[in-house]
């Protein structure tokens, strides 16, 4: 798929070009949100990438209407009046190419821009989840900018110093659904900055040198041999600005209370 196409592809449709690729597993839905996994063909590469197909113009697209998007050729950049929607369609552009290109696992996730459904099926699902924790580590592919990443569970020291290693600068960040699969998978995940700027704003752009360039950093990320010294990595509780995000309502009831230990007795073993 093109990055234009599937910047402007209405979810509904996406959902459905989505099926015809041929999931290897998918979660039911919760609040009709789901997620969608393809396993590595690539014995060598040891993490998933993980992004979200909705957008926060979805209302405002329907199920029918195509968004304008015009490209800058000049400034190299795509920008829509009709928002772009590049958070996080950016990011399932480019996991659809790291696929392509590296034979990656892939998860892509519904309903992030509502609170992380689609990734609370995801963990919620027990065939999901224990193909998801033979990974050793999640990439996600839903940050603004370029050439950082974000961590939300305190992830180990050894994993950040990975992630520095390839030339990336650790940043705060506030929720994504990394931060709900490394709580309850307890796996160390990494979101990584995809080139998009000013996301849920009219202004929405993204700059396609930037883009590539997470494409390159990613690509020498999953083709890395990670150090592997994380595997007793207990996920510390999100930080409380956070924790609103993660669990709001319709995830509480589903999860039970935040600081409710149901989920350590499905760990599945390694």
């Amino acid at each position: 798929m093109q990055l234009k196409t599937c910047l402007a592809m209405p979810t509904p449709a996406l959902r459905k070009w989505i099926e015809t690729q041929h999931p290897k597993l998918s979660s039911p839905n919760l609040g009709g949100n789901g997620a969608w996994y393809w396993p590595a063909r690539n014995s060598t590469i040891h993490g998933c990438v993980v992004a979200h197909i909705d957008t926060v113009w979805d209302r405002d697209r329907g199920k029918k209407h195509w968004p304008v998007i015009y490209h800058d050729t000049k400034a190299r950049v795509l920008w829509s009046p009709d928002g772009l929607g590049a958070d996080d369609r950016a990011g399932v552009a480019l996991a659809i190419r790291l696929r392509r290109a590296t034979g990656c696992a892939v998860l892509l996730c519904d309903g992030e821009e509502s609170g992380g459904r689609g990734a609370c099926a995801a963990v919620g699902n027990v065939e999901l989840r224990r193909a998801l924790r033979q990974h050793e580590y999640l990439l996600g592919l839903d940050r603004r900018g370029i050439g950082n990443y974000a961590c939300y569970c305190g992830e180990p020291s050894s994993f950040r110093s990975w992630l520095n290693s390839f030339g990336l600068r650790e940043v705060w960040g506030t929720f994504s659904d990394t931060s709900i699969l490394a709580r309850y998978l307890a796996i160390p995940a990494g979101n990584l900055s995809v080139g998009y700027y000013d996301e849920h704003h009219r202004s929405e752009h993204l700059k396609l040198d930037d883009w590539h360039a997470a494409f390159n950093v990613a690509v020498r990320i999953l083709r890395a041999v990670p150090p592997f010294d994380w595997r007793e990595w207990n996920p510390t509780m999100l930080r409380p600005k956070a924790s609103a995000y993660v669990l709001p309502n319709a995830q509480r009831d589903f999860f039970g209370p935040i600081d409710s230990t149901r989920w350590d007795n499905y760990h599945d073993n390694r």
